[in-house]
């Protein structure tokens, strides 16, 4: 953990790696196209999301809800350029279902982040604690 806040490089980091698990999905739904496999994309979007989150939110030593909203909100802005740019018939549908994808899996990972740090530091009180008690 950096202890501090993360730099605007992190945000871009987690908004490429959110951003990657879509187009990777999506690249593999045109190549396999299964309505089986189509009924996962929410599902993997959101996990994309997450890991993106997750890792963000993992560097802030304070506000991890508002950075893993910041990285969700920088990744569905991502999102938007990748659609405008590269997709011949940019869909609203899409871009909505991403945005609360991102919206879900940024919350779902900075709630990971921060229970896994205040785990960390549970385990290291009693673990002090412990040290403490055996020099007696």
């Amino acid at each position: 953990m950096s202890g501090g806040s993360p730099t605007l490089t992190d945000y871009f980091a987690g908004a490429m790696l959110a951003n990657g698990t879509v187009w990777i999905w999506s690249q593999l739904l045109y190549y396999f196209p299964n309505p089986a496999l189509q009924l996962l994309s929410f599902a993997i979007y959101v996990l994309g999301a997450m890991a993106s989150s997750y890792l963000v939110s993992k560097r802030a030593s304070h506000g991890h809800l508002i950075t893993g909203l910041k990285t969700a909100g920088v990744s569905w802005l991502f999102s938007i350029l990748f659609i405008i740019a590269y997709v011949q018939n940019p869909s609203l549908g899409l871009a909505i279902v991403l945005l609360v994808c991102f919206a879900i899996g940024g919350f779902g990972g900075s709630y990971l982040a921060l229970r896994s740090i205040l785990k960390a530091g549970r385990a290291e009180k009693e673990a002090s604690k412990g040290a403490e008690e055996s020099l007696k």
